[in-house]
């Protein structure tokens, strides 16, 4: 019932009443809370929250970068752009996590970012391809210069051989 709660105050833009849901026992309550308070009007304290959030154990999937994009919200660009390089380069986060802020720092334009995150075009992919391809199409979207990436030339994998296809024309 709770959970409704979060969605009639959303609807009333109460951000004061989705900041205390937010931190409610239950975790349905807290997911709903923080992605509504992702969608509303930027308000002081919201950036915090959502980093602590993101923090937490249990917020895992699609809860998790929905997080990470109401953090990306509501914080000051330049700690939103240091702290998604931090993820994107942390070989102990969540593979769809590192994806998503490649993502952000693409959003943000965050170029020198990006082109220090090109060297884990170097390394194998520890659970799919997805990080790869974030970077390859951060790449060629920003026109950023590349890595070598001829390895990944023979790649069996259509998405990993079209990002880097093109960066190469």
């Amino acid at each position: 019932m709770r959970e409704q709660a979060a969605r009639a105050f959303a609807a009333w833009g109460d951000t004061g009443e989705l900041l205390q849901l937010a931190n409610d026992a239950d975790f349905c309550v807290r997911k709903t809370a923080l992605y509504h308070l992702g969608q509303l009007s930027p308000t002081p304290g919201i950036a915090g929250l959502a980093w602590d959030h993101l923090q937490r154990s249990d917020v895992l999937g699609v809860h998790l970068t929905e997080t990470l994009g109401t953090f990306v919200k509501y914080a000051e660009p330049a700690d939103a752009v240091l702290r998604l390089s931090w993820i994107a380069g942390d070989h102990g986060r969540r593979e769809d996590l590192r994806v998503a802020a490649v993502h952000d720092l693409w959003r943000l334009d965050a170029a020198e970012e990006v082109r220090q995150l090109a060297g884990l075009l170097r390394e194998p992919p520890e659970i799919t391809w997805a990080l790869h391809i974030a970077l390859l199409e951060a790449i060629a979207e920003m026109r950023i210069q590349p890595p070598d990436i001829r390895w990944l030339r023979g790649i069996d994998n259509l998405d990993v051989r079209a990002a880097v296809a093109r960066i190469e024309t």
